[in-house]
């Protein structure tokens, strides 16, 4: 669509502009225990207008604590409890791309919201910041044009981080989307659907900016032309070297898995798209 701007829900705008930027202002304040709770396995995701309290451990990974989303960081303090005696329920199965997310995530979250060594990027940024999961764009009752899809409907992404690349002196937001199987033409389309509705649309572009710099107030020079990754499997030979989109990095994954998942090991590395 160019750079043609596309109408969006006010109340979608809303919540990236001033219901989620004021629970990251919040979230940042106790950045430190953040830190900690990760540790202890713990991670609180942004909702909108609440906070979601998840397990962060490879047996239940992103698991909420409690079935309701909350209000307050004194519910999810509460929440967090050895008191509070909540039953995080283990994941039975596979669910390679919901553990994949959980070990990214507890991985930077431990390491001060650092990417780029559990993304094996050190040749590749200076700077690379994990900053929120799982963003919703509309809900069931506003939803937004998927760009992609020609079709109106909700975007999501899985990872929005923010870095600089070597070289670069601006600090650029990354879109991370994952996959546990090597589905090219529906990432593309995930990645398309979530920039091509900041294009064109400075009120969004500028919402997304104040939030990401209220959980990364180190951010200076920025620029709001995104980064755009996909974490996937390893290609098992050459068929499986599909062509990537102009300017889409590739990071591939591999992991040793025992009868314990608790155990589980991941390795990733960059493979594509880094040149220049």
């Amino acid at each position: 669509m160019g750079n043609e701007k596309m109408d969006v829900p006010a109340v979608v705008l809303r919540r990236l502009s001033s219901d989620m930027k004021k629970r990251a202002e919040e979230l940042h304040d106790i950045e430190d225990q953040l830190y900690e709770w990760a540790r202890e396995d713990k991670y609180v995701r942004i909702c909108g207008e609440s906070f979601r309290p998840v397990s962060l451990a490879p047996e239940s990974p992103l698991v909420g604590y409690g079935k309701s989303s909350l209000k307050t960081l004194k519910s999810v303090r509460s929440r967090f409890s050895q008191d509070a005696k909540v039953d995080v329920k283990e994941v039975e199965g596979n669910k390679e791309e919901r553990r994949l997310q959980t070990y990214i995530i507890r991985m930077a979250m431990r390491s001060q919201r650092d990417l780029i060594q559990v993304l094996g990027l050190q040749d590749h940024f200076d700077e690379l910041r994990f900053c929120l999961d799982e963003i919703s764009l509309g809900d069931s009752k506003n939803h937004v044009y998927l760009s992609a899809d020609k079709k109106d409907g909700i975007v999501r992404c899985d990872l929005l981080a923010v870095g600089k690349r070597k070289g670069e002196a601006d600090w650029r937001p990354a879109l991370i989307e994952l996959k546990y199987a090597r589905e090219l033409t529906r990432l593309d389309c995930q990645l398309q659907n979530f920039t091509d509705l900041f294009k064109g649309n400075a009120e969004m572009t500028e919402a997304l900016e104040k939030l990401i710099r209220a959980i990364i107030p180190e951010v200076d020079r920025y620029s709001p032309d995104f980064v755009k990754a996909i974490v996937w499997p390893a290609a098992n030979g050459s068929r499986n070297l599909k062509s990537l989109p102009d300017g889409v990095l590739e990071v591939v994954y591999e992991r040793e898995l025992g009868q314990d998942v608790s155990l589980d090991k991941w390795s990733l590395k960059p493979c594509r798209g880094f040149e220049g």
